[in-house]
């Protein structure tokens, strides 16, 4: 192939051309001749069909086999388990194993189980809530339950979180709280930083990238619509004037991680 500066010179053009219409036309003879070859072996009968191969038929009950597949009927759903004492407990001990839950919570989700095996196998529902109250009293005197101490971790997760703390009272309320119980977790908030609602509307913003994590030609367009979203989520319009109108992340970022000295 002769080429100049790089490029391919005419006669190797032709030559290329020449050799791919030549390739062309002997795989199109080479099919056509085949064609002819099963045609005339089929109409003669000198080739009698291949016999199948037994390993690839599917033997019968296999995943392979879908023949019969929608003759049979589909499993219905499973039947719930009969409420106990016994599996009360132990679903209890599973729920605790996983995660941590409030005495009230804990008490729903074991009354489902109670609500579904008295009317699946008809047990009684004041027999089943009596063992949970057992349950719950044991739990809570063995320290395995305790409200006090999961509703302190529980509001500071959502304040790390950037949750308003009317926000926070909403959730802990969802889970069966208390109000005295939530409103020591709320005030306990402030033994970790002075301002723990500063905290939480800095770390909102920093999540939805609102006020000083915008682009700098962004925040005067965008400040009307950050205050209204802060304001939805809970945060005064004080407090979040002085997190949108922050001059930069860093003062903001040093103000919002100081502890409470």
């Amino acid at each position: 192939m002769i080429k100049r500066n790089g490029a391919v010179s005419a006669p190797s053009r032709k030559a290329a051309q020449y050799l791919r219409r030549s390739w062309r036309c002997q795989r199109q003879s080479q099919a056509t001749d085949a064609t002819d070859f099963w045609a005339r072996a089929g109409e003669f009968g000198k080739l009698a069909p291949r016999p199948a191969n037994p390993l690839h038929q599917p033997a019968q009950g296999s995943q392979l086999d879908k023949s019969d597949r929608k003759d049979k009927p589909r499993p219905g759903p499973k039947k719930p388990r009969k409420a106990t004492p016994k599996s009360l407990e132990n679903a209890a001990h599973y729920h605790l194993q996983r995660f941590s839950w409030s005495s009230e919570n804990l008490r729903r989700v074991l009354g489902r189980r109670v609500e579904r095996s008295a009317e699946a196998h008809d047990t009684d529902r004041a027999e089943g809530l009596a063992a949970i109250d057992d349950i719950i009293a044991r739990f809570e005197r063995a320290g395995l339950l305790n409200d006090a101490v999961y509703g302190l971790a529980r509001a500071t997760s959502l304040n790390r979180r950037g949750l308003s703390a009317r926000a926070i009272n909403a959730k802990l309320r969802e889970k069966g709280l208390s109000a005295d119980v939530i409103e020591a977790a709320i005030a306990a908030l402030a033994k970790n930083h002075a301002e723990p609602e500063f905290a939480a509307a800095a770390a909102y913003a920093r999540r939805r990238r609102l006020g000083p994590y915008r682009p700098p030609e962004a925040r005067f367009e965008r400040r009307e619509r950050d205050l209204g979203a802060m304001a939805r989520s809970g945060f005064g319009y004080d407090l979040s004037l002085r997190v949108i109108d922050a001059e930069d992340i860093d003062a903001l970022e040093a103000e919002a991680v100081s502890p409470n000295m």
